[in-house]
């Protein structure tokens, strides 16, 4: 680029449109849906003199489909989206939470699964955390791991909630809101019918852990907040949010085995299941027979799609363009 010089951009192809920078002596060459190269040249100008032309060819370049599928890690990992990618369609599926491992005809709860469609840019780097299965144990199981994508300051754009961990005394037992909720609230634990009906976590609201004290398993992490600690076994219970790192929470002073899925599950108790993780925690329960509940989801795409999973054990995410 030369000062005083003005240039002049042309193309030997009617479908190509050429956007100039007269001060900076470039061009964005833009191709239409037919055109596969061109013959671009471009001439100087500096008190009317003319200079010979300096050509080049220019070929469009056609996005290749593409679909890049996630599994379990137990680590937050990245994604860079390919340089001439401007949409992806995004599938998170949830874990599913643990069991009692003395009675596995009662399952624990499925985790969600959530599909939208997102404007990206090229280049850009999303964070990916697959949810990892609650452990199942003699008392109970943890809860189930949400599945996370978001963009690299910790914005959402899919996120599929785990579910529930159970904790029973027989194969007779129907988990009540173990599974996850395609919404973006967590759900509370059950504690109905172990004789302490109102010892429960609370789930955890807009993108927070669940709450509440009177549990005896780990409550469920969210995005943005760990699960609250319950007041039974003392120790890390709870589910730990993802932008803390996303772990599940480990068996605390009762000694359990039953941990919480990496991706925020809650750990199961003393005969209690731990609560699933997810954009918002699922509370844990207390005093089998119990669950813990589902951990809440987060779509900020189009063209939705939402449902409880029939996926076994860890979750998934797909991106698809």
């Amino acid at each position: 680029v030369v000062a005083g010089n003005s240039y002049a951009w042309t193309s030997s192809n009617t479908n190509v449109g050429i956007v100039t920078s007269q001060a900076a002596g470039t061009a964005t060459v833009t191709f239409g849906a037919t055109a596969g190269s061109t013959n671009i040249c471009v001439t100087a100008t500096n008190n009317g003199c003319v200079s010979s032309p300096s050509c080049f060819t220019a070929t469009s370049i056609t996005c290749p489909h593409a679909t890049v599928t996630f599994t379990y890690t137990g680590a937050i990992t990245t994604y860079t989206v390919p340089f001439c990618v401007t949409q992806i369609t995004i599938t998170a599926v949830g874990a599913q939470g643990g069991l009692t491992t003395s009675y596995p005809l009662v399952i624990g709860g499925y985790g969600a699964q959530i599909t939208g469609t997102f404007t990206v840019t090229g280049n850009e780097v999303l964070k990916i955390l697959v949810g990892g299965a609650g452990v199942s144990s003699t008392l109970g199981g943890g809860g189930g791991g949400g599945s996370f994508v978001t963009d690299n300051n910790n914005n959402p754009l899919c996120i599929a909630g785990g579910g529930g961990g159970v904790s029973v005394t027989s194969n007779v037992y129907t988990p009540v809101l173990a599974y996850a909720d395609t919404g973006t609230a967590g759900y509370n634990g059950y504690s109905a019918l172990g004789g302490s009906p109102a010892n429960y976590g609370v789930g955890g609201v807009a993108g927070s852990g669940a709450t509440g004290a009177s549990g005896c398993g780990g409550n469920g992490g969210g995005l943005l907040t760990n699960g609250v600690a319950s007041g039974c076994c003392g120790g890390q219970m709870w589910g730990t949010a993802f932008v803390n790192g996303g772990a599940g929470g480990l068996g605390g002073g009762c000694n359990v085995t039953g941990f919480g899925g990496f991706g925020g599950g809650g750990s199961c108790g003393d005969t209690a299941g731990g609560g699933g993780g997810g954009y918002s925690g699922g509370g844990c329960s207390y005093n089998w027979p119990t669950n813990g509940g589902g951990g809440g989801s987060y779509d900020g795409g189009t063209n939705r799609s939402k449902s409880v999973s029939s996926q076994v054990g860890n979750g998934s995410i797909t991106i698809s363009y």
